[in-house]
């Protein structure tokens, strides 16, 4: 009987017609075992940069196995932080998108003053200030908040909206209201009836006139002033030295008033030459605005706007090219958008929500400067482009 080849590692058997120039390779473990005469069957490991290391086919499965466990959980995880990365990013940019168009962080136009802050921002004065010709603003600010406050006067450039002067400290003043005189002089009058009379050019000079009752409605020219009290009695001044004189003026308007937005009215009518325009209100049903233009009988135009009007009044303001107004969202009520419509066409040219939940139901006063459009909701007063509506500057 022929002798049987054995493998010197394992012990298998070889076969000796799988012999190639007198070796032969285990067909189990791989051994190399050389069959040549003279020499010993010592099996010749196969050559390698480093050691060989044998799996049978269920270690195999079994690395597979973890190594796909290992690289689900690193693609789980990878999964959850990229798109947690990615949202969080989206939000500080929309985030700070949003605070911008909404006019709180624009490093470039918001005004803040390191202690006062605004007392009656609704009653904001357009004043000249100084010698350009677009109109300064008067507000009436404090460092406090409560029944009886100090108050300033401060004075705004119409342009830029930064800082230009303020007058001296008036007092503390419970409940204090603001009459504007004419555009150069702010007048404030607190519990105690004295109306402090504020120039805007030299708010130093401030004098102090005792009047006999509350503010109700005022009339003034650029240097007199006729002012009507809760009692009736009409006092008529020189603004500038306080002093009792005969004045001609206007007819009185009332001082609690929101400039822009005449209490109540469901119709606002603006002229332009012979082009009258006219925005309404429907008296019954949801209060949806329309807009339109009339030269002599002939309708010119007419639109529709989606929103409504807020709840004690429509605030509206008319430029050189445009018709500025303010409504209330629908359904959200509590919110509210500016709308430019041209005065040629009344097609849109911009329409944006604005900041502040209580705009939408109580509104808002709108001035125009000459230059820009101004709102005065009751925290600051906000200046908007009336031909793009893009945000220019803002006090608060």
């Amino acid at each position: 009987m022929g002798q049987t080849l054995q493998c010197g590692q394992c012990g298998a058997p070889l076969r000796p017609e799988a012999a190639k120039d007198g070796f032969i390779r285990c067909e189990y473990c791989g051994a190399i075992t050389s069959i040549l005469p003279d020499s010993p069957q010592q099996p010749i490991q196969p050559v390698s940069s480093s050691p060989q290391i044998l799996l049978n086919q269920r270690e195999v499965m079994q690395s597979v196995s973890s190594g796909f466990k290992v690289a689900s959980i690193i693609a789980i995880v990878v999964g959850l932080l990229v798109p947690l990365g990615i949202g969080l990013s989206i939000y500080f940019v929309f985030s700070k998108a949003s605070r911008v168009m909404s006019g709180h962080r624009i490093s470039t136009s918001i005004h803040r003053h390191s202690g006062p802050r605004q007392v009656s921002s609704t009653k904001a004065c357009l004043v000249h200030a100084n010698d350009d010709e677009v109109a300064d603003v008067g507000l009436l600010m404090s460092t406090k908040s409560g029944k009886s406050v100090p108050v300033r006067v401060h004075f705004f450039d119409g342009v830029t909206g930064k800082h230009i002067s303020e007058s001296a400290l008036l007092g503390s003043l419970t409940k204090p209201k603001v009459a504007c005189l004419g555009d150069r002089y702010v007048g404030v009058q607190g519990a105690d009836l004295k109306l402090h009379v504020v120039p805007a050019r030299s708010p130093e000079k401030a004098v102090t006139v005792l009047l006999p009752d509350k503010l109700e409605q005022v009339a003034a020219t650029a240097d007199c002033a006729r002012i009507q009290t809760d009692d009736d009695a009409v006092t008529q001044i020189r603004l500038a030295t306080g002093e009792t004189t005969k004045c001609k003026t206007g007819p009185l308007h009332r001082i609690t008033e929101t400039p822009g937005m005449p209490g109540f009215k469901k119709t606002r009518i603006f002229h332009a030459g012979s082009i009258t325009y006219e925005v309404a209100a429907k008296r019954r049903g949801i209060r949806f605005l329309t807009v339109s233009a009339k030269q002599k009988k002939k309708r010119l135009w007419q639109w529709k706007l989606d929103v409504t009007a807020t709840k004690f009044g429509i605030p509206a303001v008319m430029t050189p090219n445009t018709l500025v107004i303010v409504g209330a969202a629908y359904p959200e009520k509590d919110f509210a958008y500016l709308a430019g419509l041209q005065l040629a066409t009344g097609r849109k040219r911009f329409s944006l929500r604005l900041k502040g939940r209580s705009i939408g139901t109580f509104g808002t006063g709108i001035l125009y400067n000459g230059k820009w459009v101004l709102l005065t909701p009751g925290d600051g007063v906000t200046a908007f482009d009336p031909d793009s509506g893009k945000l220019v500057w803002r006090i608060e």
